[in-house]
């Protein structure tokens, strides 16, 4: 049998060059693969995180420029999909104005992270957060969505909101932001 697959390989017509070429894309294909699955890797998200949203457009014109600070803590369901629980910590308004978050008055929620994995590109990361609005009523339920360039424990990219149909940056890293009172 390998003698009949070696006489194949070596002649010189379309089908064997059809075949030869097949097998080095099936081989190389494979090895992208592994080299992506084995080696490159998302970081695993289970732990603390911080999330600042910075809205830049808002249907409420005084939302405009308000960073919103979050805590989220997660746990790996895979190595593509990790969830969680998300707190808001608080504001810093356009004119420098700081908002604490305490006790009762936390907007808290859930998470759900998922990576997508490209195999000839870097990988990105989107977070979807239903917030559930405090017990005083001030801060209403909404839903977040973050899509994010790149899978990594410091990464940036832009937010959806339907708090006032916001949009604007989203900043999420495995460390504390340092708070401007």
């Amino acid at each position: 049998m390998f003698e009949s697959i070696k006489h194949f390989a070596l002649l010189s017509n379309n089908l064997g060059s059809l075949v030869a070429g097949l097998l080095v894309f099936f081989i190389s294909a494979l090895i992208v693969f592994l080299i992506k699955d084995k080696f490159k890797k998302p970081p695993s998200f289970t732990g603390v995180f911080y999330l600042k949203i910075k809205t830049e457009h808002a249907a409420m014109k005084t939302y405009e420029g308000l960073s919103s600070f979050f805590v989220l803590t997660l746990i790996n369901e895979s190595a593509t999909k990790a969830i969680g629980k998300i707190e808001k910590t608080y504001d810093i308004e356009k004119d420098g104005y700081y908002r604490p978050y305490t006790g009762k008055d936390r907007n808290t929620g859930d998470v759900v992270l998922t990576i997508e994995r490209y195999y000839l590109g870097r990988n990105k990361m989107n977070i979807h957060i239903s917030l559930k609005g405090d017990a005083n009523g001030a801060q209403r339920s909404s839903s977040l969505v973050i899509s994010l360039k790149r899978a990594k424990l410091k990464t940036s990219g832009v937010f959806t909101t339907t708090a006032s149909d916001a949009t604007g940056i989203a900043v999420f890293k495995n460390e504390k932001f340092q708070n401007n009172k």
